[in-house]
């Protein structure tokens, strides 16, 4: 309207007739999209503005995006203090045309202990895929005391946001401060669709780090905001930077200024997108688009950034117990060509005085890369039952490879017919004839864990496989699953070639489209998947397992599925010895049951590097048992690479020398330097093999970490927030490894404590305030530093776990500033499936007092302490006369229960030599017991010292 001065209306008149009749007209496409925060990808199905428009998103140039989003406003049905329920009505169509929005969610928030809080969204009234109780078990709960550790407000709508989204808003509570702490803001841009789910969370304004969301090999631990990290179990090389990779992990960590630290899990099965992002005017966001299930959040309070890992794994499950050969070095290469070769390679370990534990097989020793068979040429029975009784008469061990994938062309081949006879296989969409794949040996199907025979016949298999040879684990592979055919995911339905047709790019089957509507191998939104369909170089996602379960749901449990049915397996083997099991694919959950390594790396710095960063990822996943191939598995190592490496897995959780075929071959003794760095720090992990086995049963039992970057224990440092060159077991040892070509020296940075390096003499004193400090580093050394305040139990040096458990143990009492340590040792046979034969036993230092206190003790073992160490002793100097020291360790009995406490004297031990030792800058006393003397280190005493 233009405004005329001879017309009889006023201009107020018009102005109010025009509102009017914009408010009848919705809102443009450009107004939608005007604005937008954050940007959210529509996935990878729309590449230009025509089929992005068409989805009903925003084309910018060069991205497809989602619009504004007029979200859910919520109608609260129920409330009392820790439940809150009710329902979430469409304000108005989300405009992305992946499908109807659900006009109706049903919401329950349910405070299910002090620390933690469940969130459920789903279609009121609609039956929607979530992972199975029976795989995944959930603690659930309601909690009834009265001081929960946060409050959740749930808003109808968000008075920030024109859109009118509801917020759920989680605060952490404190009794010292004056407010509460925002630590989940479910804040807008919620979608439920059927297969499209979305929604947006506000980072609060303190959080200094973001870490989690797996797996990916990264540069840095802490997230890069405007990144999108993708969930979808993918068979890619590790090597692959920034990626997704063989696992899934929808899980985060976020930490404050203060410290603080509190976890979200998105517990969903479904292929996800993750996008952070960062924004110093509209605030940080964390972005979460899924193509399926349901939104079930996990909310964990902490509030230390351990307390979040052992709160999460409540929910996921805590770490499987390892045995103690499992923690010893193991070798593996794939492209022995004989078992002649793979003798000769174990007896040159032993002649390089190299610690060797277990021997590993790849794909190498099958017949025709089949399963649990052996090549009859290469690999015979005979010659293979001979190598494996050889390796366990001098206590080392053997594990072989097993890929899921069976050979489906031979008529005499067991792991088939009683596959197809027990009706075992994943099917293909059409749900009848199994879904036909190619893998190592040729043309394949893949077991389906959902089947209610399928356990039955793997257990059946893997008993089959062991009465030919006495295995002590097992190696599973490929389960992403892995597909070296359906490249181009559109192979619903596959067969065999005709006879005598040439493969196609290396694939002997022919796989076709049936139902190119099929809206599960054409689903209306595609996350960042590495080979871009969800089914391509895997099951075709229309493919059903048993119950109708699609793999479209189901594909990220697929090798979770196969972990849970190896470890059984190997229990129905052998009911009373711990399984071990090493699986590439992994999810939430999976450190119930598997250990892990980190894939297909390269012989690169940068490798060794992100290697550090990924195994520290895994464990807040709940993997404790995590390592990477040593010197890398892709391309030629060579000699200072190969030393410095082993100077980094030599201290993984999970150690192990393995490359790839056609590669130099990079045993740890082809070069001097590298034999000489191996057995340096080998002999140092196999004298540490204690207090690791102790870290591991508290990771098991508690949910306590085993490795972990710098930042969990000092999370109110920031310069620990990127430290990623350095990492620690638990809280009590430092690592600092040369990690750049040429180098001679490593600077590493020690947050406020008291350090004790345990490869020389010195001590860093860093009690006021964190330091950085250079370490000259040779290439046949490393740096590991004890934290002041920590007693370590450690044992000798051998070549074999066995070997080393028969050693006298030693304590290392570290003391800091105060003069206090503290400390733990966990006993068992190693073995031992229940855990039902153990002792545990609790040290303290104070007042020049080291106090040794038996807890549970129910294995019976005839070990003895052989010496004690205390660093960092104060003494009081007479005149100019060097130190000398007096100790004396009192054994005690008790009467009563083992909460009485000490009760008399059972005998006096002078040890038979003390020693004070002037180290670079502090002074410490060592006290040594002959075996005559039998100090028994599942004893209570105290050991009493003054040096004057």
């Amino acid at each position: 309207y233009a405004y005329n001065k001879d017309q009889n209306i006023t201009f107020s008149t018009i102005m109010l007739i025009g509102l009017f009749l914009l408010a009848q007209i919705p809102l443009s496409f450009s107004q939608v999209c005007e604005d937008v925060y954050p940007h959210l990808s529509c996935g990878l199905s729309y590449t230009d503005e025509s089929t992005c428009s068409t989805a009903g998103c925003c084309w910018d140039g060069s991205n497809c995006f989602a619009p504004k989003i007029y979200g859910y406003e919520f109608k609260s049905t129920s409330e009392d203090s820790n439940h809150m329920a009710g329902t979430l009505s469409l304000n108005e169509g989300s405009g992305i045309k992946f499908g109807s929005d659900f006009s109706e969610l049903t919401l329950d928030v349910i405070q299910e202990t002090e620390s933690r809080t469940h969130i459920k969204i789903a279609p009121t009234g609609e039956a929607r895929w979530e992972i199975p109780d029976s795989i995944l078990p959930r603690p659930g709960g309601l909690y009834t005391g009265s001081h929960p550790l946060t409050k959740t407000t749930i808003k109808p709508q968000n008075d920030d946001d024109s859109y009118n989204n509801m917020e759920i808003l989680i605060t952490r509570l404190s009794h010292n401060l004056p407010t509460a702490e925002l630590i989940f803001a479910f804040t807008k841009m919620l979608v439920f669709q059927d297969q499209y789910i979305q929604f947006v969370l506000g980072v609060p304004g303190d959080v200094g780090a973001t870490y989690g969301f797996g797996e990916s090999t990264r540069h840095t631990q802490k997230l890069v905001y405007n990144s999108t990290y993708t969930l979808w179990n993918t068979d890619q090389a590790a090597s692959n930077f920034d990626q997704s990779l063989y696992g899934s992990h929808p899980f985060y960590i976020q930490v404050a200024a203060d410290g603080k630290a509190h976890g979200v899990l998105f517990l969903n099965s479904n292929g996800m997108e993750v996008t952070v992002t960062e924004s110093s005017s509209q605030g940080n966001t964390i972005g979460v688009q899924s193509t399926g299930g349901l939104i079930d959040i996990y909310v964990f309070a902490g509030p230390t950034p351990s307390d979040v890992v052992r709160q999460y794994q409540e929910v996921v499950g805590k770490p499987a117990m390892a045995p103690y050969w499992a923690l010893g070095f193991h070798n593996c290469r794939w492209g022995y060509e004989n078992i002649e070769y793979v003798e000769e390679v174990v007896a040159n370990y032993s002649s390089a005085g190299i610690p060797l534990e277990t021997q590993w097989t790849d794909i190498d020793y099958m017949d025709g890369f089949k399963d649990f068979t052996f090549d009859p040429v290469n690999f015979p029975v005979n010659k293979m039952q001979s190598f494996v009784k050889k390796l366990h008469d001098n206590n080392q061990r053997y594990v072989p490879i097993v890929d899921p994938a069976i050979y489906v062309l031979n008529s005499t081949y067991s792991a088939y017919t009683e596959g197809m006879k027990m009706d075992v296989f994943v099917k293909d969409m059409y749900g009848k004839e199994p879904y036909l794949s190619q893998v190592w040996p040729g043309a394949t199907y893949f077991p389906d864990w959902f089947a209610p025979n399928t356990q039955a016949y793997w257990s059946a298999q893997m008993q089959d496989f062991f009465e030919l040879i006495s295995f002590d684990g097992i190696w599973i592979d490929m389960n992403e699953a892995s597909n070296f055919c359906n490249a181009d995911g559109n192979g619903q339905v596959c067969e065999l070639l005709p006879p005598d047709s040439p493969c196609v790019n290396g694939c002997c089957i022919q796989c076709s489209t049936v139902d190119p509507s099929n809206k599960y191998d054409y689903p209306p939104f595609v996350p960042n998947a590495v080979w871009g369909a969800l089914g391509a170089k895997t099951i075709a996602s229309s493919a059903v397992h048993s119950g109708g379960i699609l793999e479209y749901n189901a594909h990220n449990l697929y090798g979770f599925m196969e972990s849970i049915a190896t470890r059984n397996a190997l229990l129905s083997i052998r009911p009373a010895e711990r399984p071990f099991v090493l699986s590439r694919s992994t999810t939430m959950g999976s450190g119930k049951h598997t250990a892990h390594w980190t894939g297909d790396n390269a012989a690169t710095w940068d490798d060794l590097k992100a290697s550090i960063t990924t195994m520290n990822n895994l464990a807040l996943f709940g993997i404790s048992i995590t390592g990477a191939d040593i010197c890398g598995f892709n391309g030629a190592t060579w000699e200072e690479l190969c030393a410095r490496w082993i100077e980094v897995g030599a201290f993984s959780p999970f150690s192990r020398d393995h490359n790839a075929i056609e590669q130099p071959p990079q045993e740890l003794y082809r070069w001097d330097s590298v034999a000489e760095a191996s057995r340096k720090s080998l002999s140092l992990r196999y004298q540490l093999l204690p207090y690791l086995y102790t870290l591991t049963y508290g990771a098991h039992t508690n949910g306590d970490l085993v490795m972990c970057g710098l930042w969990v224990n000092f999370p109110s440092d920031p310069i620990t927030l990127t430290q990623d060159s350095q990492y620690m077991w638990s809280d009590g040892l430092l690592f600092t490894p040369v990690l750049t070509e040429g180098a001679t020296s490593v600077v590493g940075y020690f947050p406020r404590a008291i350090w004790y390096s345990l490869t020389d003499d010195s001590m860093i004193d860093a009690s006021a305030m964190g330091t950085y400090t250079e370490l000259p580093t040779d290439l046949t050394s490393t740096n590991v530093h004890v934290r002041g305040g920590r007693v370590l139990p450690m044992q000798g040096a051998a070549m074999t776990t066995t070997a080393a458990r028969a050693t006298p143990f030693s304590l290392l009492v570290a003391l800091d500033s105060q003069g206090e340590a503290k400390g733990s040792l966990y006993l068992d046979d190693g073995v031992q499936a229940e855990l039902l034969r153990s002792t545990t036993i609790s040290y303290s230092v104070k007042d020049e007092v080291l106090t040794s206190t038996v807890g549970m003790n129910t294995y019976s073992t005839a070990a003895l302490l052989g010496k004690v160490e205390v660093r960092g002793v104060k003494f009081v100097r007479l005149l100019k006369t060097e130190p000398s020291c007096q100790g004396a360790l009192s054994v005690w009995t008790r009467q009563g229960s083992a909460s009485a406490g000490f009760s008399k004297v059972f005998a006096e031990i002078v040890p038979a030599t003390v020693e004070f030792v002037q180290r670079e800058n502090y002074g410490s006393v060592v006290f040594a017991f002959d075996a005559n003397q039998e100090v028994h280190i599942a004893s209570d005493f105290t050991l009493t010292w003054k040096c004057i």
